[in-house]
């Protein structure tokens, strides 16, 4: 049923994140260091805002609205409505606490668009989650591209109209995800007035959830401590050469986990809700070797092709900086992403939600010693190497933690994924790629097939399962 899920959300969790990359490689021709970095870090802002304005109800949804709708039935989209109401004007709020954070000039209208844009993404990223939670993929689909497709394509127009104008990516996302969100308003069905949540339920997901909410600001300063400890340390200009290859070796971690990860968490809460407490933390741990199967590849293939792709396609005023913060970030976004998606959701599923916050706490700490430290040893590149050095303590303390609560390890399985991602990094390094499209079409596709027969080879039985599935699959077609 996992890997069913998993391919019926793949054109949402994969073109999302994927055009989202293309996207910040665009921008990089098209705006100077200074704009490029106030854009990428009010994108990474709105994030946080999120999570602390709707995205705690977001996760309490996501886990208990089956129960929620058989108990109070339709009142519960009512009572929904309000808090998203009541989120969109904090996040107005917020939007002047995250231009304040940073070096610019805070005008009118850049207050205005960051402002619609925080509250439209968010809106749209909360039902999103309720899409999850009823199935409806479809929609889902159409909320998680607004953005990323139509919106980024619109701003490629609005920067060449108005030139490289941070208010000119903020207006075009905000337009195109409200669009998306009008649409997916109208498939869930979502109309009438927002009325007063039940002081019960209100008691019950701040119960569930302010350990989340708590431990959101810290996860978030492991993510983009370190462009704050640039900014302010090192400069805005300083800020936008690291944004490029942060961001990107982020993204690229975000696009190999998002592959397997949304399908995997409502199965596993079914299997809690059964009784199955074994079966549903199984079903974490076997998902986190999945996730960590696209990952290490991703963490070493970065390395072995930094250089290719950055010449390739980065403008030429980013890339020195780019070709050697991009492996590090890839290697760090992959560590955050199985600590997440393969540790910390078993916390989650356990409602075990304050050692999320203890562990966020922790790792933010790491994070940011490792960039202040990085920063004044080695420059914008030592921070990043800081915060990798962070991120890989944080997952070995967490993945203790996770095992002493039931979550199998699993390291028959990771010695053998790891081997297999190393041959392929080796199999890509051996030759002199040019850097040209044709060396990186062929690096990639080199390293691909590589990793993909390293594989079958070190998992014959999982292959001959597949094998067997497809081929009872072909049959029935036939």
């Amino acid at each position: 049923m996992l890997f069913r899920h998993t391919l019926l959300y793949l054109p949402a969790q994969l073109l999302g994140p994927l055009l989202q990359f293309i996207a910040a490689v665009v921008w990089t021709h098209q705006m100077d260091t200074v704009a490029y970095g106030v854009v990428t870090y009010l994108i990474a802002a709105q994030e946080l805002a999120f999570v602390f304005v709707l995205g705690w109800w977001s996760s309490y949804m996501l886990r208990f609205r089956g129960d929620l709708a058989a108990k109070i039935g339709v009142r519960l989209a009512q009572q929904d409505l309000a808090f998203v109401t009541a989120g969109s004007a904090l996040q107005i709020l917020a939007a002047f606490i995250i231009l304040s954070s940073i070096s610019v000039t805070i005008t009118p209208s850049l207050a205005f668009l960051t402002a619609l844009f925080l509250v439209v993404r968010s809106a749209l990223g909360h039902y999103s989650e309720i899409c999850r939670t009823e199935h409806a993929i479809a929609t889902y689909t159409v909320g998680q591209l607004s953005g990323p497709l139509f919106g980024s394509a619109l701003s490629f127009w609005a920067l060449y109209q108005y030139g490289p104008d941070p208010r000119a990516v903020l207006g075009a996302m905000a337009f195109a995800q409200g669009l998306g969100l009008l649409i997916v308003l109208r498939r869930l069905g979502v109309s009438g007035r927002p009325i007063m949540p039940d002081r019960a339920l209100i008691r019950s997901a701040f119960a569930y959830c302010a350990p989340l909410v708590a431990g959101s600001l810290p996860y978030w300063v492991s993510m983009n401590g370190v462009r704050i400890v640039v900014d302010n340390l090192d400069g805005a200009v300083a800020l936008g050469l690291l944004s490029v290859g942060w961001g990107l070796g982020q993204r690229i971690a975000a696009v190999a986990a998002s592959l397997v990860t949304a399908a995997a968490f409502p199965l596993a809460v079914k299997q809690m809700e059964a009784g199955d407490k074994d079966g549903a933390l199984r079903q974490v741990a076997m998902n986190g070797m999945l996730v960590l199967g696209l990952l290490m590849p991703v963490a070493i293939g970065a390395y072995a092709i930094s250089r290719q792709l950055v010449e390739l396609v980065i403008a030429l005023p980013f890339r020195d900086a780019t070709i050697v913060i991009f492996p590090i970030a890839a290697a760090a976004g992959a560590a955050r992403n199985y600590a997440i998606h393969g540790v910390s959701q078993s916390f989650l599923l356990l409602k075990r939600t304050e050692l999320t916050l203890i562990l966020n706490l922790f790792d933010a700490v790491l994070h940011i010693v490792g960039a202040i430290v990085g920063l004044h040893f080695g420059g914008i590149v030592g921070a990043t190497w800081g915060c990798l050095a962070a991120a890989l303590v944080g997952i070995l303390v967490s993945q203790t933690i996770a095992f002493t609560y039931g979550l199998p390890v699993f390291p028959t399985i990771i010695a053998r994924i790891a081997l297999a991602a190393v041959l392929m990094g080796a199999a890509v390094l051996v030759v002199a790629w040019p850097s040209s499209t044709i060396g990186l079409i062929g690096a990639i596709a080199t390293g691909g097939i590589v990793y993909a027969v390293a594989l079958a080879l070190l998992f014959p039985r999982q292959v001959s399962r597949l094998a067997a599935i497809a081929a009872r699959r072909g049959g029935t077609a036939v």
